[in-house]
């Protein structure tokens, strides 16, 4: 029985006992020297005021926003406010759907300077129908961020917007659905003007390990987008004009929150979108600012040395021809498939000179497939 190794890379998605590697092999496979790092004095300076200033958040089991201090020390949930999508939406169908990556999903909230920046003023902009495509509807998110430094008593009680959690989680801390994205223009995307979606073929076409959920909203089964994904607001508008572009502390706070969801839910940076990757017309949040948020993320995760973050960014892109973890995912692959023996050539999945020529024989002396 013969398929190439491309052709097992396609399969992926039926082998789900190869992404078992991380857990139990990670430690053998990926050390911690292994990764580069970065050191923030090594950074520009505007990179390391926004990272120093990124406030240490969590979402924990229960599926709330928490703060914590410096010393690790937990501050308590931060300030929440349940929209009325959200109280009329929290049905344990409406939960999203857990067999399937989930993304985040940046907007700006629109708010001029004439809106009232308040806890209540937000809320009445989510709640207040709107018409889109000849629909009213009401629009939600799970998080809303401000500018506010959340370590502050401002930031903390809510009278000043640092974060503010609008949907209230299930019991489980699954979060419910929201209601920020239209139906997409599938349309659009048969007449190759979906050019988000078509770098992302080219991309995976170079790296066959490389997939964003973007793909799967335009390609296969039709699904509710709003399932699989948490939706982020930002307060204020036009991003991309030098006049309106966020504060430090506004664009630390984003990164902190976008880090804290990535971790608790595994969700990988290669869907980490904007609303203007999804639905072209959509100009939020401006495409200098989302790459400014992925440019951060990526370098926390090598400045703070953590190799869950680390690989949620970064590891896609190892996936193919990155050594010996590829050579032991593709043998699990060829197992699954009832392939008896699998050759591990010379420099097998190698990267140049990156690891020894054997480094991917080597490592079944360390892990066992067989069983």
């Amino acid at each position: 029985m013969h398929l190439s190794r491309r052709a097992f890379l396609k399969f992926m998605g039926t082998n789900m006992a190869a992404l078992a590697i991380p857990a139990y092999w990670g430690d053998d496979v990926w050390t911690p020297e292994a990764w580069p790092s970065l050191s923030l004095e090594d950074l520009p300076p505007v990179v390391q005021r926004i990272l120093v200033k990124a406030p240490w958040t969590r979402v924990g089991a229960d599926g709330y926003l928490s703060l914590n201090g410096y010393d690790n020390r937990s501050l308590g949930r931060l300030p929440q406010a349940q929209t009325q999508f959200n109280k009329e939406m929290s049905r344990p169908h409406n939960k999203l759907y857990k067999d399937m990556p989930w993304g985040i999903v940046l907007h700006w909230y629109g708010d001029r300077e004439n809106f009232d920046q308040s806890i209540k003023g937000y809320l009445r902009g989510f709640d207040s129908f709107r018409e889109v495509d000849e629909y009213m509807i009401q629009t939600s998110a799970h998080f809303l961020v401000g500018d506010e430094n959340p370590y502050t008593r401002a930031g903390l009680t809510g009278e000043k917007i640092s974060f503010l959690q609008t949907q209230k989680p299930a019991p489980d801390g699954t979060p419910y659905l929201a209601s920020h994205i239209q139906p997409i223009d599938l349309q659009a995307h048969r007449e190759k003007k979906q050019y988000f979606v078509r770098a992302l073929y080219q991309l995976s076409y170079a790296e066959p390990a490389v997939h964003s959920i973007l793909q799967d909203f335009f390609d296969g089964r039709y699904f509710d987008q709003n399932m699989r994904t948490i939706a982020i607001e930002i307060a204020g508008y036009d991003f991309d004009n030098p006049a309106r572009w966020p504060s430090e502390q506004k664009i630390a706070n984003v990164v902190a929150l976008v880090w804290s969801l990535m971790k608790r839910y595994g969700i990988l940076a290669s869907n980490l979108l904007g609303h203007n990757e999804i639905q072209l017309g959509k100009p939020d949040p401006g495409k200098k600012f989302l790459a400014m948020i992925k440019y951060l993320v990526g370098v926390k995760a090598l400045v703070e040395g953590d190799d869950r973050m680390r690989q949620l960014v970064f590891g896609q892109f190892l996936g193919a021809d990155s050594g010996p973890r590829e050579a032991v995912f593709t043998a699990i692959c060829r197992k699954n498939f009832g392939c008896n023996y699998f050759i591990v050539g010379r420099d097998h999945t190698g990267v140049g000179k990156y690891y020894e020529p054997d480094a991917s024989q080597q490592i079944f002396d360390r892990v066992d497939i067989v069983a």
